[in-house]
């Protein structure tokens, strides 16, 4: 099952994103303009997918969805068990999508695709060519990548995550289990979870443009000694930022609400709030 938005602004809607499946299977053509759902002819935010899970995807980017030159809203998602070379769940490249309430889980970028394997990378996310994407209220579990960057892999763009939980992601051979930035990007980071990423949390590519990474308001397993720079560029520590034990309700079911003993309970940047007008988590 594949969808193609084709340059149309349209809505596609699911009743459930529990329930209601679009089941990619493989693209055996290795065409770049593949993944179980497109957005590649200019879309803008009026375009809209909602309320879908997108599994077993597999292509040559993108297994899930692949979002050239396009800026679509993506809402209400889960995104889990696909494969590629480069953005095992989602690649964007040259446009800025907004996701909301999306769930990256166990995607891989795959270390050898049709004889491929160099510069295999992005288990759950690659987001590259200057795209301004933002990721808010995202969670990114479980996903692995061959090369770089398990969870997301940052390339010469400059995404905002917000309110965001990278845990338990993994790079099984070059590094940044969590996040991964290089070729000169810049993060934003607030509101966020960082735990369980392996090797690192964050890591700066060690051979590229010098990166540069926010984070604000944040609990970084670590803390800042934790994030790998590579003295590959800066980071700026700002308010707010912990290093303690989340307390999630139940990872190993992929429950990651927080209990009520956690002390990121209410923790968040003051000036932005929870759906029940609380301070943010």
């Amino acid at each position: 099952e594949n969808i193609d938005f084709n340059s149309k602004n349209i809505s596609v809607i699911g009743a459930d994103r529990e329930t209601t499946i679009i089941d990619g299977g493989m693209d055996t053509t290795f065409n770049d303009a593949s993944g179980a759902v497109v957005f590649n002819s200019g879309e803008t935010s009026a375009a809209l997918l909602d309320g879908f899970t997108i599994q077993n995807g597999t292509s040559f980017r993108g297994g899930g969805l692949l979002i050239t030159i396009a800026s679509p809203t993506i809402e209400n998602l889960i995104i889990k068990n696909n494969s590629a070379l480069t953005g095992g769940g989602v690649h964007i490249q040259t446009g800025d999508p907004n996701f909301n309430n999306v769930d990256f889980l166990n995607n891989v970028s795959t270390v050898d695709y049709d004889g491929y394997s160099l510069g295999a990378q992005a288990g759950g996310l690659s987001v590259v060519n200057g795209s301004q994407s933002i990721f808010t209220r995202c969670t990114f579990a479980g996903n692995q990548s061959g090369g770089y960057g398990g969870g997301a892999y940052v390339e010469g763009a400059y995404p905002d995550f917000i309110n965001v939980n990278f845990y338990g992601n993994n790079s099984i051979i070059a590094g940044g289990g969590g996040l991964v930035l290089s070729a000169g990007s810049t993060v934003d980071v607030t509101n966020s979870i960082f735990w369980s990423n392996n090797p690192e949390q964050i890591l700066f590519h060690p051979d590229s443009d010098a990166n540069s990474l926010t984070v604000a308001y944040s609990n970084i397993q670590g803390g800042q000694d934790s994030i790998a720079t590579n003295d590959n560029g800066t980071v700026t520590w700002d308010n707010g930022n912990i290093d303690v034990n989340p307390m999630f309700v139940d990872t190993a079911n992929g429950n990651f609400h927080l209990l009520a003993s956690s002390q990121l309970i209410n923790a968040g940047d003051p000036d932005s709030t929870d759906s029940d007008g609380s301070r943010a988590d």
